[in-house]
């Protein structure tokens, strides 16, 4: 909804293409950036984890400036405006529906824990999974003398 009280149907728009403006910094986002912004729980909540397909009704309402957030607001997203050919309009809410689905699978993981005398040097947690016939290994790396608390590295496997 746009914040004159009209709306948009976004059918057919190109996911990679700027159609946002980021109200704070100018920045232009497509629909896929924005998609990719926006905290999981919001669209994923009470998607069922076996692969069945749904279709959820999601909506995303913006505080325009003025306004004071309402007591129940969750997450606070950056301000967005649409770029249209006549200009740029604030928005008020984003309104989409989407068919959701999630592949969970259950991986194993190991931890492990690197010690010298005086403490612990590094601890990681190791993650071996296959995607499209390829294996990985995602390792999570907490490094207690670094600012750096969790490190995440995805390596392709031979």
């Amino acid at each position: 909804m746009l914040s004159n009280g009209s709306k948009l149907d976004g059918k057919g728009i190109d996911l990679n293409s700027p159609i946002f403006k980021r109200k704070k910094d100018g920045k232009e986002l497509s629909f896929r950036d924005f998609w990719i912004k926006v905290p999981r729980p919001i669209f994923y909540a009470g998607v069922p984890e076996d692969g069945k397909h749904i279709e959820r009704e999601i909506r995303v309402n913006y505080v325009l400036e003025g306004e004071i957030p309402p007591k129940d607001a969750i997450e606070e997203l950056d301000n967005l405006q649409l770029i249209t050919k006549r200009g740029i309009i604030d928005l008020k809410e984003i309104h989409i529906i989407a068919e959701l689905w999630l592949d969970a699978e259950k991986i194993p993981a190991r931890a492990k824990r690197y010690k010298k005398s005086n403490g612990t040097i590094a601890e990681i947690m190791e993650l071996e999974y296959e995607d499209k016939g390829k294996k990985y290994l995602l390792s999570f790396m907490n490094n207690p003398n670094s600012d750096k608390k969790n490190d995440l590295i995805d390596t392709e496997r031979p």
